[in-house]
């Protein structure tokens, strides 16, 4: 009983207005959820209105102010008659100013006088009504300031004295200079006609919002413990430099599914979501200035007839009280009648709501703050047409999220960690277009269709990136695991389809492609994004060694290692060797072009990895790699010019998709979960490799052979064919106390697992980055490419696993796969290399001044650009 506390009590104070009551009514669930008790302070007018629409937020019943729990509603007059005009600003700011005070120290005495448990302890108060802050501390309440507008916004507020003095504005907040000004480098423009105490109707009016705003700057200032303010860093960097006393808390949203009510004034219309529902993606122009823009009769004729004009469908929020009047009925009849089929005009709508739908493809807006940060939230595109006060700041500051189309080679090593990059750019507010050919695409989104047992679960958390395809130059029929094959269609058919492409996205109206983030393995793609004003980063999915490497390739040609071909060419040179030290050893005959089938696919791959390596030193201004510093020490300094920002992750937990071509077995999980830890043998060689039915009984024989607990993922194509079934299940009978093989899993929460002790692998890079940032030891069986590279790094320069043998047959027997199991497992020298080589990725990925972490900021700028 003892440690049982009533539960901290703070009152929330809005300015009696829609943009300031929603974001502290978000504030003010967010508080509950982390165990606060709020008292939520509208005007009765306000709170009569916000009542009425939850009340008839689920049909008349009472589900509206259910979902209000921990949110005590109340009220205070606004100083105002019943018949005067509340669209009067100034009158109502004075009305507000005058009478709010009294009644809000009243209601602070009132609840201590009543016995509640629960005294006040803060006032969360709109800075707009700081004009109560003294009046709460002298009861002992302590008062946080929020800042329901921008940060610069507050920041120019101020700044006010100093504006006066340099002659932008006289005493009263009029204007006495022409044209826009920056107020400090990096800030939106302001014109002195426009700032936020400018509101619609007579001076004597701006004049008293002009004295209650630069005076409760000053209250603020005074008398509140901290200022909050609903932005982001990232959204205004250059203020929060310039004020670091404005603490970002935003974008702020009462609850991740939007269900929360807001305190909206009017009941929203939900007819709107379900017309949404019937829109193509990104098609809808929604409208709608909030709750105080008022139209004149021509403007909002103009208004209608431009939608009408676009020929796109269009959802348009018309308040009953949005235009001055004189408007014709029959008029605005005739109009709906005409836009029926492709435009839906409603008095409400659940705004958040609208602005998270696939169907918006830009928002026509007044440009109040709270509206911008939703849009912002959404990754919308804004048409800008302010209305008054702070709303010209905002349209100075917005724009349009930047768009970069995101292309990796159709393979699986290639596609994942491009897809981890992609959500991280989203992240930072990017706009992503990912191109995959067209049976990669199908079989992603086929991947994501049943990533929630047949729902849409997996493909709604792919939101910011719209994934797209092109012919990969192959008939149907087509065997796309002949690489050699493969990789000269790609070649020859790729380039022609992404400009084809970007021409596309530009002609639809949708944000222009500012950069192609384009794999290396792309890049004869580039020169045709480069032409079409695109700018290219290019991408390395393989280590830094690998891509350094090929800049080498007229080296090792000089030197004798390989001819014009990329092909072996001096039986001298057939033992590795190492181009620099501190690098992975090479093999003339395993090199990152080296691939399963006849020479001249081997050539032709060579030629397009060389000749990618040219366009990528010709047109991408950066090369990125999924790599840490601490992983390649030498090759970043041998090769400096290419960035390191991994071990990329789309998310810490794992939650969001990453472009897996199969379907995952989530029962992979659960079966970990009930096993030791370290017990497990993880076995998995991507989605190329392929053993001939020998091979693969021997490494059945040889998981059973260890006594091991282990998880296999077989692929359906993973043997040649040939493999007796009848075998294959009396071997599953055989391990099926100990044993799970799964056709795909989630690999990355597979290595995260407390039970797996080692990962048995083909040495991808992509798997290797994974198995590292995991700590896990490696038993490492490469198949082609570069994986003989990174076999070496792991074997060789880490020593975090062992290399499996082949016999004089070319085969692993069953033995030999036991043997090294068991080694690895139970080499404490590797497991502490291994939990070393982990913190060092960690510590790279850190905020604080990891080289990684630190590249990936970079490399978002130079992508703002």
């Amino acid at each position: 009983m003892g440690s049982v506390t009533a539960a901290n009590h703070v009152m929330v104070l809005p300015f009696p207005a829609q943009g300031h009551v929603t974001p502290l009514m978000e504030l003010a669930h967010r508080l509950v959820e982390r165990g606060f008790e709020a008292t939520f302070v509208n005007t009765e007018l306000i709170h009569a209105q916000v009542m009425e629409a939850l009340r008839t937020a689920n049909n008349g019943g009472a589900g509206g102010i259910r979902e209000m729990e921990g949110v005590h509603m109340v009220s205070v007059p606004d100083g105002l008659a019943e018949g005067d005009d509340r669209r009067d600003l100034g009158k109502l700011v004075d009305g507000v100013r005058r009478c709010v005070l009294g009644y809000v120290e009243q209601l602070i005495r009132q609840t201590e006088a009543s016995g509640r448990a629960n005294k006040f302890k803060w006032l969360v108060g709109d800075v707009t009504m700081a004009m109560c802050f003294e009046a709460a501390t002298k009861l002992g309440v302590r008062v946080s300031g929020f800042w329901a507008a921008s940060a610069a916004c507050y920041g120019t507020m101020t700044k006010v004295p100093q504006l006066i003095e340099e002659g932008y504005i006289d005493e009263k907040g009029s204007a006495k200079r022409h044209g826009s000004f920056e107020l400090l480098p990096g800030m939106p423009k302001i014109c002195p006609s426009q700032m936020p105490w400018s509101i619609d109707g007579a001076p004597e009016g701006q004049e008293i919002v002009y004295k209650l705003m630069s005076g409760n700057i000053q209250e603020t200032i005074r008398f509140a413990d901290i200022v909050i303010c609903n932005s982001f860093l990232d959204a205004e960097p250059a203020s929060f430099e310039h004020f670091p006393n404005i603490l970002p808390i935003g974008p702020l949203f009462a609850d991740g599914e939007l269900r929360k009510p807001v305190g909206q004034f009017l009941s929203e219309d939900a007819r709107s979501l379900q017309w949404l529902d019937s829109q193509p993606d990104r098609s809808v122009v929604y409208v709608a200035f909030g709750s105080l823009t008022i139209f004149d009769q021509r403007q909002f004729e103009e208004l209608a007839l431009g939608l009408e004009l676009t020929g796109r469908p269009f959802l348009w929020v018309v308040r009953p009280d949005f235009t001055t009047g004189g408007l014709s009925k029959a008029w605005f009849n005739e109009f709906q009648d005409r836009v029926a089929g492709s435009g839906m005009i409603v008095s409400w709508c659940p705004q958040q709501k609208i602005l998270a739908h696939r169907a918006v493809a830009c928002f026509m807006s007044h440009c109040g703050w709270n509206s911008t940060m939703e849009g912002v939230r959404n990754g919308v595109p804004f048409v800008c047409w302010p209305y008054f006060c702070d709303q010209h700041l905002p349209m100075g500051s917005v724009t349009t999220a930047p768009h970069v189309m995101v292309l990796p080679f159709p393979a699986q090593g290639h596609v994942t960690p491009l897809m981890e990059l992609s959500h991280r750019l989203v992240e930072r507010g990017f706009e992503v277009t990912f191109v995959n050919t067209e049976l990669i695409h199908a079989q992603v989104m086929e991947a994501l269709r049943t990533a929630n047992n047949g729902g849409a679960g997996g493909i709604k958390e792919m939101e910011g990136i719209r994934l797209v395809s092109v012919p990969d130059g192959l008939a149907e029929g087509d065997d796309r695991r002949d690489l050699g094959k493969y990789v000269d269609s790609v070649r020859r058919c790729l380039p022609g389809y992404v400009e084809q492409l970007i021409r596309e996205t530009e002609a639809s109206g949708r944000a222009k492609i500012k950069w192609l983030v384009g794999d290396v393995t792309m890049a004869m793609c580039f020169g045709a994004a480069s032409k079409l004003g695109v700018r290219v980063a290019g991408f390395c999915p393989a280590s830094a060694a690998c891509y350094g490497m090929m800049t080498k390739v007229p080296q090792l040609i000089e030197d004798g290692f390989i001819d014009d071909n990329g092909m072996d060419c001096s039986p001298k040179r057939h033992d590795s060797f190492q181009l620099a030290p501190g690098l992975p050893k090479l093999c003339p005959t395993q090199m990152p072009w080296s691939i399963d089938g006849a020479p001249e696919g081997q050539q032709a791959t060579y030629k397009m990895m060389s000749g990618n390596t040219d366009a990528t030193i010709r047109f991408a201004e950066i090369v990125a790699c999924n790599s840490f510093l601490d992983a390649e020490p030498a090759a970043f300094e041998h090769f400096p010019g290419i960035m390191s920002i991994g071990p990329l992750f789309a998310d810490g937990q794992f939650r969001k998709p990453v472009g897996q071509f199969f379907p995952e077995d989530a029962r992979s999980l659960r079966w970990l979960d009930a096993q030791p830890e370290r017990a497990v043998v993880y076995v998995a060689f991507g989605s190329f490799t392929i053993f001939d039915p020998r091979q693969f009984e021997q490494l059945a024989l040889g998981l059973e052979l260890t006594g091991r607990p282990f998880l296999w993922v077989v692929r359906p194509d993973f043997t040649a064919g040939g493999l007796s079934k009848a075998w294959f299940d009396e071997f599953l009978d055989r391990v099926g106390g100990r044993g799970m093989v799964v056709s795909w899993c989630p690999q990355q929460k597979v290595l995260a697992n407390r039970a797996v002790a080692c990962f048995v692998s083909h040495c991808g890079w992509n798997s290797t980055m994974e198995g590292v940032r995991n700590g896990v030891p490696f038993v490492c069986w490469p198949y082609f490419c570069d994986q003989h590279l990174d076999r070496s790094y792991v074997c060789d320069i880490w020593r975090t696993g062992l290399e499996v043998s082949h016999g004089e047959d070319g085969i692993v027997t069953k033995e030999e796969v036991s043997s090294k199991v068991e080694r690895v497992i139970g080499d404490d020298g590797i497991a502490e290399r291994a939990r070393m080589l982990k913190d060092a990725a960690r510590n790279c990925l850190s905020e604080k001044g990891g080289s990684s972490y630190e590249n990936f900021n970079k490399f978002v700028d130079l992508l703002r650009e």
